[in-house]
């Protein structure tokens, strides 16, 4: 049976994430993460009204334990704050729009396993939006190509994750 982050543990980080005057008034946990805990944590006083919240804790991880597998290996799993943060900074850097991240603690002294804030991106889905706004939804449609594209430009001598690959 797996457990999900108490969501007491939520709080002070969003908190941490977004100073002293954020309350949170509510946590959702968000479904498609797999191997990790995905939470919108909703707040008040503060400059947005939610962040979300990545916990790579192993309790959220509904993968299979793996043999051991060096993390340099190309096909080694790529899950965790160290490979998130690097494909955040990669795609970033080619100008491919991504959630800025408010706060990326290891140390587990905040929390007590990896965790990321981010920014919410607000909004339906692209399919509630296709049925409502066909203008707008052909618009990020547009925006999403151009995204991919610059995606598929990018090439390298070698194979394998982000975070090995480039470290830094």
């Amino acid at each position: 049976m797996h457990r999900f982050t108490h969501s007491e543990a939520l709080p002070g980080t969003a908190h941490e994430a977004l100073g002293a005057e954020a309350r949170v008034v509510g946590v959702d946990r968000l479904r498609g993460g797999s191997k990790k805990g995905v939470y919108r944590v909703h707040t008040s006083g503060s400059r947005t009204a939610s962040v979300i919240v990545y916990s790579w804790a192993e309790a959220e991880n509904f993968w299979p334990a793996a043999e051991a597998i060096d993390s340099a290996h190309p096909s080694a799993p790529a899950s965790g704050l160290a490979p998130f943060l690097a494909a955040q900074r990669r795609l970033h850097g080619l100008g491919v729009r991504v959630p800025g991240v408010l706060l990326a603690d290891d140390s587990r002294c905040r929390y007590p396993a990896d965790v990321a804030v981010v920014e919410d991106v607000a909004g339906g889905t692209l399919e509630a939006l296709q049925e409502t706004d066909p203008a707008r939804a052909t618009h990020a449609l547009s925006e999403l190509a151009a995204m991919l594209d610059v995606m598929h430009q990018q090439h390298s001598q070698h194979y394998g994750r982000v975070d090995v690959l480039s470290p830094g």
